[in-house]
């Protein structure tokens, strides 16, 4: 079988109905749980982009490269907090 192109993912799904990009779960062993992401965190920044709503995030997400080590800056309970943030490769994750 050929060797398919990366897909940078972070897992964690997000609130729908909102005008930021708030955290409603992340997944289980997924890069976000690694980094130290929870639910309800509110993500501002990824990799030095600003984040506002889960839409750029997505972008954001999808124009780092699976592998890298990124800054991720999220709102927790009204104070901003910094993570790293290794990007995982969606055909990796463990199904």
């Amino acid at each position: 079988r050929a060797a398919r192109d990366p897909i940078p993912y972070i897992g964690v799904e997000g609130t729908s109905d909102s005008d930021q990009a708030g955290v409603k779960s992340v997944f289980p062993g997924s890069p976000a749980e690694a980094a130290g992401i929870r639910p309800g965190d509110v993500i501002i920044r990824f990799h030095r982009s600003p984040v506002t709503d889960f839409q750029s995030l997505q972008s954001a997400v999808r124009r780092s490269d699976a592998g890298r080590t990124v800054t991720v800056e999220v709102l927790r309970g009204g104070t901003e907090v910094t993570l790293q943030l290794r990007v995982g490769d969606k055909n990796q994750r463990r199904r």
